[in-house]
């Protein structure tokens, strides 16, 4: 669907670890990527909670 279509974009903009990868995946971070559906914000989501 587009929720995974943004997902690998955004994981092939950021050359995502595999621990990253990781933290992606967990619920939060994908109700985020879910509810914004935006590659800029879901970017900056992503980024803030890793260095949370």
């Amino acid at each position: 669907g587009g929720f995974l279509f943004t997902l690998k974009i955004i994981q092939e903009r950021l050359r995502f670890e595999a621990d990253i990868l990781w933290a992606v995946k967990t619920t939060h971070i994908h109700l985020e990527f879910f509810k914004l559906n935006n590659c800029a914000t879901a970017e900056l989501k992503i980024r803030t909670e890793l260095v949370i």
